[in-house]
């Protein structure tokens, strides 16, 4: 062919059909399907699967005010694993999986309600979790 890099795009009408054409016969075509907050998958012949990803949003909060410093670790579908130490702002998980989900807070000195949680979230959903951080121990130290 005169062009082997040749792309085309295509955008989808409002019920996800699209239509490209004429192709010539004989040659071999690759054609992929993307959008932003989906996983797509190749189904049969040139129809694909889309998935829409999910959010979540996690908040530490020692009475009104959010914990800084603590650090949150979320372990759930296909291996996902992330650890954050969350600063002033909550923990916004975005192109998440449906699946389970395991949440948990760790910092010194504080236990939390609730310990953990275990959550299941669905295609396309946004969820919010929220624990309450008490402080349970105090340190010191120093120079004498």
């Amino acid at each position: 062919p005169d062009q082997p890099d040749l792309k085309l795009t295509q955008i989808t009408d409002a019920n996800g059909q699209y239509k490209i054409g004429p192709l010539s016969e004989g040659l071999k075509y690759v054609v992929s399907a993307e959008k932003a907050g989906f996983e797509i998958t190749r189904g049969e012949n040139y129809d694909f699967i889309a998935l829409k990803l999910s959010k979540l949003t996690t908040t530490v909060q020692l009475g009104e005010a959010p914990l800084v410093g603590v650090l949150v670790s979320v372990s759930g579908s296909r291996g996902y694993r992330k650890n954050v130490q969350l600063d002033t702002e909550p923990l916004v998980l975005t192109g998440l999986v449906p699946g389970d989900y395991f949440i948990r807070p760790l910092m010194k000195e504080y236990s939390f309600t609730p310990a953990s949680k275990m959550l299941t979230v669905a295609e396309g959903l946004e969820v919010d979790v929220t624990f309450s951080a008490t402080r349970v121990a105090y340190s010191g130290y120093g120079k004498v």
